[in-house]
C-alpha cells in the first residue's frame, strides 16, 4: 500500500497524517473501516510537498526481485524458466553485492524534462551483460509508475561487472590502484551509478582510500565508462572531459560565419561550458532549488549530445 498512501511527518510537534490516493486499494479500504478518522483525502495533501516525495525504495526492492520472473508472459517460457533476469551486480567496498537502487534526476527516453527516479539494472541469469533497467518515477502524475526499459535483442549492452571487469584490466589504472594500496591504505570503491544517455549508458563509480590512521574513506578518483572507454580522474568534471574530448578544435570557418551569426561551439568551449552547469547543479540542489537543477539537468543533456556530435 506504499503508493496507495502518502504518510506526512511534522518534524516539530511529531504528528504523523495519511493521506489516501488509491481510493480503490483493497487493504487501505479495509483499513479505513477499521479507522475511519486516521486517514484524509488526496485533495487534502499539501501541495508544497508534492515535490518532495519520491518512490519507496523498500517496494522498489520488492517489485524489482519479483520482476526477475514475472517479465515473463510467455507461460511455457515462464515455466521452463527460460528468461530469467537476475539484479546486476556491483563491485561495492572490497565485496561483489547486488546493485543497490539509486536515486536520481534524469531525463528518461521520451521525456522533455528531467524527472526524480529510483532506477537499477538487469542481466540476463547467469550471465553478465545488461537485458533492462526499470525506473520508479516520483513526480506530478507519473507517482507511483514504473517504467521498464527492455535493450533490443540482438545488441551486447555491457553490464555492470563487466565495466567494473574493464575498470581492472586498464593497465594505468591498475598501477595506480596497486600503488595506493600499498602502505597499509585501503582502497574503496563505491556505488556504480549508470544513467540512460542518447541510446547509450553511462557508468559513473568513485573511489575512495582510507588509510590505517584516520579510518574516514576520502574520495580518490572518480572512474567513467561510456562506449567502451574508461577513464580515472580527479574528479567528475575531469573524467567528462577525457571521456568527450578536449581538442579544441573549432569547426570550418571560425567561431563565425561571414554575416556574424555563430556556428557551431569548439569542444573545448563545450566541455567548459559542462563543468560550469555541473558545478551550478550541484549550488542549486544544495539549497533544494529543484526547477532550476532540472533546467540545468536539461542543458548538460543538450551539451553531451552537441559533444557526440562533434565526435
Amino acid at each position: 500500500i506504499r503508493n496507495s498512501v502518502k504518510v506526512v511527518i511534522d518534524a516539530y510537534s511529531g504528528q504523523v497524517d495519511f493521506y489516501i490516493f488509491d481510493q480503490k486499494d483493497p487493504i487501505i479500504q479495509v483499513y479505513k473501516a477499521i479507522y475511519p478518522t486516521l486517514f484524509k483525502m488526496s485533495e487534502e495533501f499539501p501541495a508544497v510537498l508534492d515535490g518532495h516525495l519520491r518512490y519507496p525504495e523498500d517496494l522498489f526492492n520488492v517489485q524489482s526481485m519479483m520482476l526477475g520472473d514475472y517479465h515473463m508472459s510467455n507461460p511455457t517460457v515462464f515455466y521452463n524458466r527460460e528468461d530469467r533476469w537476475e539484479l546486476a551486480k556491483e563491485n561495492y567496498a572490497g565485496k561483489v553485492q547486488a546493485q543497490e537502487p539509486y536515486y536520481s534526476l534524469i531525463r528518461l527516453p521520451g521525456e522533455e524534462s528531467p524527472e526524480y527516479i529510483i532506477m537499477r539494472l538487469f542481466n540476463p541469469s547467469g550471465k553478465q551483460n545488461s537485458v533492462a533497467w526499470l525506473a520508479g518515477r516520483s513526480d506530478g502524475e507519473n507517482y507511483g509508475k514504473l517504467l521498464l526499459y527492455k535493450f533490443p535483442k540482438g545488441v551486447q549492452v555491457p553490464g555492470t561487472m563487466q565495466v567494473e571487469a574493464q575498470i581492472d584490466q586498464d593497465p594505468n589504472i591498475t598501477g595506480q590502484l596497486t600503488l595506493w594500496g600499498q602502505g597499509g591504505s585501503q582502497l574503496l570503491r563505491g556505488n556504480l551509478l549508470v544513467y540512460p544517455l542518447n541510446n547509450s549508458l553511462l557508468y559513473v563509480e568513485p573511489l575512495y582510500i582510507e588509510s590505517e590512521q584516520n579510518q574516514f574513506p576520502q574520495l580518490k578518483k572518480v572512474f567513467v565508462y561510456y562506449k567502451d572507454r574508461v577513464v580515472m580522474e580527479d574528479t567528475l568534471e575531469l573524467a567528462l572531459e577525457s571521456i568527450f574530448g578536449s581538442s579544441g578544435a573549432e569547426t570550418e570557418g571560425g567561431p563565425h560565419s561571414s554575416n556574424d551569426q555563430p556556428v557551431a561551439t569548439t569542444t573545448q568551449e563545450l566541455i567548459n561550458r559542462l563543468v560550469e552547469v555541473h558545478n551550478e547543479a550541484k549550488e542549486k540542489l544544495k539549497v533544494g532549488d529543484w526547477a532550476a537543477y532540472g533546467r540545468l539537468q536539461e542543458e548538460m543533456d543538450r551539451i553531451i549530445q552537441q559533444l557526440e556530435e562533434q565526435e
